[in-house]
């Protein structure tokens, strides 16, 4: 696993990773991008994967699959192994629309996680905080 640290802030470390899912071989290299944030002494992790397309040319694989995982245990690897137990993570499908542009905000900062070729667009940006599900899961 290839770590690298792309930004940190005073709480804030945001990492890139890639990886291969071990249990199943036909399964792409996915990129990771790991955001972890210290708040009032406890740690939070805001963790995506499978957004390998978002940096290869063709951005149209239509098998593939993007989540959003909230982690708060630090326990990465029985998130790979079963991504469906909700005590262990909450997911969030990512469609097609958020996968070109995603938004969130922790504390004042806001982070934009774009495909490539693609600009911060502020139209998007405002229907993105009109979705209540996405707004009350990272807030």
């Amino acid at each position: 696993m290839k770590n690298k640290i792309l930004e940190r802030f005073n709480n804030i470390i945001l990492d890139s990773y890639w990886i291969r899912v071990v249990d199943d071989h036909e399964d792409p290299t996915y990129y990771l991008i790991d955001i972890r944030v210290v708040s009032e002494g406890n740690l939070k992790s805001y963790y995506f994967y499978g957004l390998a397309e978002m940096y290869q040319k063709n951005i149209h694989i239509q098998e593939q699959k993007n989540y959003l995982i909230i982690n708060e245990t630090s326990n990465w690897s029985e998130i790979f192994i079963d991504k469906n137990k909700k005590e262990i993570s909450a997911s969030l499908n990512i469609n097609e629309e958020l996968l070109k542009h995603y938004i969130f905000q922790i504390g004042e900062i806001e982070f934009n996680i774009l495909a490539e070729g693609y600009n911060i667009d502020d139209n998007f940006r405002e229907m993105f905080r009109e979705q209540e599900k996405i707004k009350n899961l990272v807030s």
